[in-house]
């Protein structure tokens, strides 16, 4: 292996790196945007980080063929980077969970609002009109 390609694999690997922190750092702002129910903000997180997916993507297409055995340095971006990629992937099933909480408190919330309804229908007949029911369109 000459020197421009172990300096080519680390400036890889050093790119492979920032992007990683850059998606764990979209991951966090997606937690917080989870708790505060600002949808807008969760699906601009998911564009993000499926646009640096797949940087990471290519990169690692690129330098398939490396070993970071022959390269101390490279070993040790490797090394940060999976590390990175462990606290991300947590965070984010985390994220995933509390979104898929969050689904079927909605759903059952709608689902008592239905029942409500065809409660109020059996008691006053059809023809009478019932209040308006307001959700919140960010829940």
């Amino acid at each position: 292996m000459n020197i421009p390609d172990a300096n080519s694999g680390l400036s890889r690997a050093e790119t492979r790196q920032n992007l990683m922190e850059a998606f764990l750092k979209l991951t966090e702002t997606q937690t917080d945007a989870i708790n505060n129910y600002d949808y807008e903000t969760i699906l601009n997180t998911i564009k993000q980080k499926q646009n640096l997916i797949e940087q990471i993507n290519l990169i690692n297409l690129q330098s398939k063929d490396e070993s970071p055995e022959d390269n101390e340095a490279l070993r040790l971006i490797e090394g940060r980077t999976r590390e990175l990629m462990a606290r991300a992937i947590v965070i984010d099933d985390a994220n995933q969970a509390s979104l898929k909480q969050q689904q079927a408190q909605t759903l059952e919330k709608l689902k008592l609002a239905r029942q409500k309804r065809a409660t109020h229908t059996l008691y006053r007949g059809k023809n009478v009109n019932m209040e308006g029911i307001l959700l919140d369109q960010k829940k």
